[in-house]
């Protein structure tokens, strides 16, 4: 749990480092860069045969742990784990979603530069 909270303040973090420059570029490229992630996940899945689902669950784990009074005895903690699982897919609607995918970027693409530009325009660095 400490991990998650380390990271996750960590990432928050780096985000507010981030110039306004670049918090404008992230900003305007935001759908472009969803739809960017979700055609690599489709053609891996095209490419497999299968998608992969994933799924964290708790294991649980035998510690030792330490009484106040400096006994130690075992106890019962848990760890997080990920499970993938394969997923059958409908190949003829992976590849409609991919193409309407890859049509949504090529009309995207133009807007997105523009945008940018108006960012580095607008945020110097």
């Amino acid at each position: 749990m400490f991990r998650h909270i380390t990271i996750a303040t960590l990432l928050l973090t780096l985000v507010a480092c981030a110039t306004p420059q670049k918090q404008c570029i992230a900003k305007a490229s935001k759908t472009l860069r969803q739809a960017q992630r979700d055609v690599t996940r489709i053609e891996g899945n095209l490419a497999r045969g299968y998608a992969i689902h994933r799924q964290t669950i708790l294991v649980p784990t035998v510690e030792i742990c330490t009484k106040p009074d400096g006994s130690t005895y075992s106890c019962i903690d848990h760890d997080h784990r990920t499970v993938e699982t394969p997923v059958a897919i409908d190949v003829a609607e992976e590849k409609r979603k991919l193409s309407a995918l890859k049509t949504l970027i090529q009309k995207e693409q133009p807007s997105v530069q523009k945008a940018a530009a108006a960012c580095v325009a607008e945020f110097p660095e």
